[in-house]
């Protein structure tokens, strides 16, 4: 007798994304902060980067989660025209 139990197939950016929830971690924000020239103006946030490299660790862990939550729940569409100045 066969089961009753609909076919399922694996749709492999689930699974990516089941098992890696997280696309980014502290570590790897707090490296590129830390990369950021501390001589250069601030960008449209008005935040200069000497100030973000003092960020304690746990405003950084709540930039990756709201890093994380952005690329998860967001679909980036490029037109190639938006990609020319």
């Amino acid at each position: 007798m066969v089961p009753l139990v609909p076919a399922f197939t694996w749709d492999v950016g689930l699974m990516s994304s089941l098992l890696n929830p997280n696309v980014t971690n502290p570590e790897e924000v707090h490296e590129a902060i830390m990369s950021f020239k501390v001589g250069r103006a601030s960008g449209p946030n008005s935040i200069p980067n000497r100030t973000l490299k003092h960020l304690p660790q746990r405003a950084v862990s709540l930039l990756v989660q709201v890093f994380n939550a952005i690329l998860h729940t967001t679909s980036v569409e490029a037109c190639p025209s938006d990609l020319v100045p």
